[in-house]
């Protein structure tokens, strides 16, 4: 293997929406669920008494200006080809001769220059700060990137940056998001017939059960009406205006 395809091989990133990260410091993956404390009868879904809680996640990380995978200005694989380009010439100039030796460092230098300009993609620490501040405000659904998981429909619930001289021009960030549960409405049509089927039965019911149930209130307030406490509650709730 190569030195640059070992420097710039793909690492797996931890990244937000568009944002990755040189370096996830602590990450905390969190599921949980209200369960029901009151007692469930055998033979039951338990399930039912079980409710999940949207999924949630913290991700402590950093953004540098010195990342180990990439060309940007002042990485780590810029420095490691360049050293590697001195080793080489340094050998060709031992056996050209030093005039040759040194013209040819010269062009990889500028040739390395080049390279690290053209296909440098690195953030700054002041772009990222931008894009997770706009993620933030924008309050718009995303996708977050870890190593254990991929993470739909997150947003963000908590987002700091502390300052101090350890952390010097780089970004330090702690986010907490929490992911959002989307769900899809079921609509049916029904036809006019049916309606017209459904109306008739529902008037043909209500009539029967209005006469039955008028018979039953009235037979149940004539027993009632000869009992010792109707007879006290009675006088009170017609001053009020009540009828019983």
């Amino acid at each position: 293997m190569s030195l640059i395809s070992l420097i710039t091989r793909d690492v797996k990133r931890v990244q937000i929406k568009t944002v990755s990260l040189d370096a996830a410091i602590e990450e905390t993956h969190i599921y949980s669920a209200d369960v029901t404390e009151t007692p469930v009868e055998k033979g039951y879904d338990i399930t039912d008494h079980v409710i999940l809680k949207p999924t949630k996640l913290t991700i402590r990380g950093i953004v540098s200006r010195t990342p180990l995978n990439g060309f940007g200005p002042g990485s780590v694989a810029n420095s490691l080809i360049g050293a590697g380009i001195n080793n080489v010439l340094g050998s060709a100039n031992s056996l050209v001769g030093a005039p040759f030796g040194g013209v040819t460092r010269a062009a990889a230098a500028a040739g390395v220059g080049s390279l690290a300009t053209l296909v440098s993609l690195e953030k700054t620490p002041e772009n990222a700060y931008k894009d997770l501040v706009d993620l933030y405000n924008d309050r718009i659904p995303f996708d977050v990137y870890t190593r254990l998981s991929q993470y739909k429909n997150m947003v963000i619930s908590n987002l700091n940056f502390p300052r101090n001289a350890t952390i010097g021009r780089n970004l330090e960030f702690t986010i907490e998001l929490t992911q959002v549960t989307v769900v899809s409405s079921l609509g049916f049509k029904i036809s006019k017939e049916t309606l017209g089927v459904v109306a008739k039965n529902r008037g043909a019911g209500s009539k029967d059960l209005g006469a039955k149930g008028t018979k039953a209130a009235g037979a149940k307030t004539g027993a009632a009406a000869g009992s010792t406490l109707y007879k006290k509650v009675e006088p009170i709730a017609t001053a009020a205006g009540v009828t019983i």
